[in-house]
């Protein structure tokens, strides 16, 4: 079969814009290569050029961590630590120190629904969707995105890239098994399975399944949970149908079912969650006046059980992107994106609501000379609540030697209230003497970030050092009133913070990249303006280390993990803290044939087991873990 995919640089194929590169220096025994384009960028960057802060994590990376879902892969990733969430607590990331929900999520480039906001106490129901085995890259944008993704990418982006079809039918299955050690809890299992390849002369097909089941952990009593127990079923089917040669048309559909389990201090069932998630998409990509242009509808439906609570989100979206060179020092991002959101709640309350917002963005690479570029971006959000918004972004890139670059940029970015922060018509029961209710007056969450740091780049590394500072202002959180009896809860924008820091990031690596070190240091400072006091479940520093080393004895494979979670304050008062603490990790793997790799990893090396001030584990202590992988 031969394909007849489009060059669009980041949607199809971005590899195929490789011709353009970094800037290059004549006569310098250092020449820069553009090996891993950034598709979130909207543009022909890499790491080193991108107008912000990027972190790039390849299947190859998360095949060989041994990780059994998204928020494992992610806890290796620069600046994100992951923080406990409210009911049925799992981990969910926070991009230097902003809340998770804060952080927008994709799934090759389209967004997913956020049921982490619109669902109250905080859950964490975007990181099962896709199955790990069918994920290409995972792409982190620290700091404003806004000027791209408009809404919700107030702390940064996370930009899920799934596998594209092979001309060859091929594929692969995999399986692992768990076990816990020294705590209440049997482990945990799973299995995915992958294939893809043509159909005929121009269409190919992918099909992806994932099924997992993880025990909850139970006190020392054997009876309340202390993590949830989870089973996470996952269903992908992607089609493509090359229509001429540079047109082509794909459609998805992305399913995922997840159900957690929590047991009372009687070891009684409580608090349990059933969510659905499914996401159709539908999009055609061609070529207009020299332009790569996409037109794309993504319809999205998320369905919550939270014990007695039945939440239904959907959220629909139309889109269209273009980009492309309008000249040698110019390339040019134009989109268009309408977007609905309702958000309905039938059981003892019953709630709807909905909105939809327009955004529209624009951005320019301006090369200003062979080693200097400039980005300007800019967004326009027109919300049918909360009317217009601008989002900008200014950053210059520039290689002052082939080894040492230097970036700075300033960027704006905002968040809108959730349909039920900002509904007077949201009024939920708490007990009898307790209510939350919405607010019709709510403004948006808002952040200004400005950055700056120096890139290096050499044969065998690259690393970069920055220094950040966002403040974010109209913050939303609940403000209570007593009348009588009865406390009411109404959600107000009363506080700002600033959160500032410094990031390190390096790599090294051998020529033929079969040993690899990522290190990465986060040092983090938070204030609530309105207190004076640090923020809460933000570590002041962050330290990870992650190595592979393929061949490392007798044919083995090596890999291993360690980070450092500084201090952390778990209430406003600052008088409660979480001490600092090492995890550590390590795994080792082995082909027992040409197709099948075997491997076996121990989690927690010293069974460190950190829990929060509401008894949720940060840390669950050591586990044991054989995992088999055979490819077809």
């Amino acid at each position: 079969m031969k394909f007849k995919k489009k060059k669009l640089s980041f949607l199809v194929c971005g590899h195929l814009i490789g011709a353009i590169t970094t800037p290059t220096f004549a006569n310098d025994e250092i020449s820069t290569k553009l090996n891993t384009i950034i598709v979130s960028a909207k543009a022909p960057v890499n790491e080193t050029t991108f107008a912000g802060s990027v972190t790039v994590i390849s299947a190859d990376e998360i095949a060989a961590s041994g990780a059994s879902n998204l928020t494992d892969v992610l806890s290796t990733a620069t600046s994100v630590q992951l923080v406990s969430t409210g009911r049925n607590p799992s981990p969910a990331p926070q991009i230097r120190g902003l809340d998770a929900e804060q952080t927008l999520i994709l799934v090759n480039g389209k967004r997913i629904p956020n049921t982490d906001r619109t669902v109250p106490s905080s859950p964490a129901y975007r990181y099962g969707l896709v199955p790990l085995a069918n994920i290409e890259k995972i792409e982190i944008i620290r700091g404003p995105a806004s000027s791209l993704y408009g809404a919700d990418a107030l702390a940064g982006v996370i930009n899920i890239i799934t596998k594209k079809a092979t001309s060859d039918w091929s594929g692969s299955i995999s399986f692992y098994d768990e076990k816990t050690d020294g705590t209440n809890s049997k482990g945990g299992h799973g299995v995915s399975l992958s294939t893809s390849g043509s159909l005929g002369e121009n269409a190919d097909l992918l099909v992806s399944v994932e099924s997992s089941d993880t025990d909850p952990i139970l006190d020392d009593n054997n009876l309340g949970s202390l993590q949830s127990g989870r089973e996470v079923e996952n269903f992908q089917v992607d089609l493509g149908i090359d229509l001429a040669s540079n047109d082509r048309l794909e459609f998805g559909v992305l399913s995922s079912d997840e159900e957690g389990t929590q047991f009372n201090s009687s070891g009684v069932e409580s608090d349990s969650t059933d969510v659905s998630n499914k996401i159709f998409t539908l999009e055609y990509f061609t070529e207009l006046a020299g332009f790569d242009t996409s037109f794309s509808g993504v319809s999205g439906k998320a369905e919550v059980l939270e014990g007695t609570k039945v939440w239904t989100v959907d959220e629909n979206d139309l889109s269209i992107d273009s980009q492309g060179r309008l000249n040698e020092s110019n390339y040019l991002s134009v989109g268009i994106n309408y977007r609905t959101e309702e958000a309905e709640r039938d059981d003892t309350t019953t709630f709807n609501d909905k909105i939809n917002a327009t955004t529209l963005f624009v951005q320019d690479v301006v090369k200003i000379s062979n080693s200097s570029d400039i980005t300007i971006g800019l967004a326009l959000d027109n919300h049918s609540k909360y009317g217009s918004e601008a989002s900008p972004k200014l950053s210059w890139v520039t290689q002052i030697t082939p080894i040492l670059g230097v970036k700075a940029g300033y960027g704006e970015s905002y968040l809108a209230p959730s349909l039920s922060q900002g509904s007077s018509a949201y009024v939920v029961s708490a007990g009898p003497t307790r209510q939350y209710i919405g607010n019709d007056d709510l403004k948006p969450e808002t952040a200004k970030t400005a950055e700056f740091g120096f890139t290096f780049q050499q044969k065998n590394s690259t690393g970069a050092i920055t220094v950040f500072r966002s403040e974010v202002d109209d913050l939303i959180t609940t403000v209570e009133t007593v009348s009588g009896s009865l406390t009411t809860a109404e959600y107000n924008n009363v506080n700002s913070s600033v959160l500032q820091g410094l990031e390190v990031t390096w790599s090294l690596f051998n020529d033929s990249q079969s040993r690899k070190l990522n290190l990465s240091y986060t040092y983090l400072d938070t204030e609530d303006k309105s207190t004076g006091k640090e923020l809460t479940n933000r570590a002041d520093h962050l330290a990870k280390a992650n190595y592979f080393h393929k061949s490392v004895f007798a044919g083995f494979d090596m890999d291993a993990a360690a980070r450092y979670v500084g201090d952390q304050f778990t209430n406003t008062n600052n008088t409660e803290v979480i001490d600092a603490y090492f995890v550590a990790d390590l795994g080792i793997s082995k082909k027992t044939s040409e197709e099948t790799t075997i491997r076996f990893g121990i989690n927690n090396l010293t069974d460190k087991v950190v829990s929060n001030s509401s008894d949720d584990l940060l840390e669950s202590g050591r586990s044991y873990k054989l995992s088999l992988t055979s490819n077809f």
